[in-house]
């Protein structure tokens, strides 16, 4: 997943004055070079990242690298494998991109360098197994990978590793899921919702990063799949994704003080499948689906 993904930066996050301030979602000017989803999307400095993903005709490589106060989106190199619904996170100096795939599953973890303008990639190593449709997200100097799987069979198996290249079993969600909204707040990571083998999911697992203790904290009010998770402003946030087999406009905020949701604003369409990027005070939730079309967009939530 874009949803990946992968870009919740570690954060606190809690019970606050303002858990259920409003937040406001614009359609900026910027477009993409072509309508894109489920491509892996990193903050970098003041810039976003854009890497992979599948446009209108097929998975691509293409790492791009787009500037908000100027709107400008430049080609700035390529992965060295095609993927999409791949997951990433920041590892040092470099960003993870893990599994994913084209027409099968990968278990390929490529690492990139971006340099100003310039990126490049390369294969660092291997998943245990095949997995695509999950999320990547950093935690106390390791990267943990959570969701996905293959073959459409979900994999409840959490993994860690703190050089992309050996990989241990942190825990094993009691609910497997593939395309969960993740965020990582402090040392926990939550999954929001995700598709089960059977049916979409209204769960909310806890991942303790420390301890590996996982289980199910709370509730969405509805099954949700392919939806965005980010933290803005110390609050976690969900937003867009699948319900009930459309893309929803709802922002919600989640209290993991509570365990309590509420929707705290609206997406200006609905979207599935986005990348998210967090820059300063404001969300950057590039591309991704309407459920019959790819998206060139990128919006703003602040």
């Amino acid at each position: 997943m874009g949803s990946g993904d992968t870009s919740a930066a570690n954060a606190s996050a809690g019970t606050t004055p303002g858990a259920n301030a409003r937040v406001t979602a614009t359609l900026l000017s910027m477009h993409l070079p072509s309508p894109l989803s489920r491509a892996v999307v990193a903050a970098s400095g003041a810039e976003v990242l854009v890497l992979g993903g599948v446009t209108p005709s097929g998975t691509t490589a293409t790492i791009l690298q787009l500037n908000p106060a100027t709107g400008s989106v430049t080609r700035i190199g390529r992965l060295a494998s095609a993927v999409h619904d791949a997951s990433g996170a920041p590892l040092g100096h470099l960003w993870l991109v893990v599994g994913g795939g084209r027409t099968l599953a990968s278990a390929v973890v490529q690492d990139v360098s971006v340099v100003g303008a310039s990126a490049s990639a390369s294969v660092a190593g291997a998943l245990p197994a095949p997995r695509a449709d999950g999320a990547a997200v950093a935690v106390g100097g390791e990267v943990l990978v959570v969701g996905g799987g293959r073959g459409g069979v979900p994999d409840p198996n959490v993994l860690a590793t703190r050089d992309g290249v050996s990989f241990t079993s942190l825990a094993r969600l009691p609910l497997a899921v593939r395309y969960p909204a993740v965020a990582a707040a402090g040392s926990r990571v939550y999954l929001f919702g995700g598709a089960t083998t059977g049916a979409p999911s209204n769960a909310i697992q806890a991942i303790d990063a420390t301890t590996g203790d996982v289980r199910v904290v709370a509730r969405l009010p509805y099954a949700l799949t392919q939806a965005t998770a980010f933290i803005l402003g110390g609050r976690i946030l969900i937003a867009g994704g699948m319900r009930a087999g459309r893309p929803s406009t709802a922002i919600l905020a989640f209290d993991p003080a509570t365990g309590r949701t509420a929707v705290v604003g609206r997406l200006p369409e609905g979207v599935e499948d986005a990348g998210v990027a967090v820059v300063g005070d404001t969300a950057y939730l590039v591309g991704g689906e309407t459920g019959s079309a790819f998206l060139d967009t990128v919006i703003a939530v602040r």
